[in-house]
């Protein structure tokens, strides 16, 4: 059974997304957390997709107030606390790998792809064809990524309506 901790060094631990749930002994929350917070920092700075920076204070703010709440709560509800990930069920047995197999290699290929892009501009560069000051390599460092990552969002936001709107008029029909 995983018990309250000091207010003190929770509170400390809290100022680090994650940290406080690990202190807590929420390990599965705390990583997921971490890994979100982290993940988004390594995706911006990887891709420069400076705009993706407005979701860490959320990120921040949610992982200092879920662990300042969870420590403040009375001992029989925080006894009855599980530890899960965010955004995974628990029972990997119960999930369909199969579903996520498709977006993981379309991110795996988009990531790929975006390496050897910049390798090839940086060859360039290297060779002296071009130059950093020369609008071409600044259109092509700087706006075709954010523009393919743009374009990504939209489409996920299409299909996420689309497949809503299918699952109403499934509804809808029965």
């Amino acid at each position: 059974m995983t018990r309250k901790k000091g207010k003190f060094w929770n509170f400390c631990f809290s100022c680090m997304p994650g940290a406080g749930q690990m202190f807590q002994g929420f390990m599965k929350k705390g990583v997921s957390i971490m890994l979100l917070f982290w993940g988004l920092i390594a995706l911006v700075a990887y891709f420069g997709i400076d705009e993706m920076l407005f979701c860490l204070p959320v990120i921040w703010f949610y992982g200092f107030f879920d662990g300042i709440h969870t420590n403040s709560l009375p001992d029989e509800e925080f006894a009855t606390l599980k530890d899960e990930y965010l955004f995974v069920n628990n029972d990997f047995e119960g999930i369909n790998l199969k579903k996520f197999r498709v977006p993981a290699a379309v991110l795996l290929i988009f990531v790929g792809v975006y390496s050897l892009f910049r390798v090839f501009i940086n060859a360039l560069l290297n060779c002296g064809i071009v130059y950093w000051d020369s609008p071409i390599v600044y259109a092509l460092d700087n706006m075709v990524p954010k523009m393919i990552f743009s374009v990504a969002i939209i489409c996920l936001g299409l299909y996420l309506i689309r497949g809503k709107k299918a699952e109403l008029e499934k509804e809808e029909d029965v």
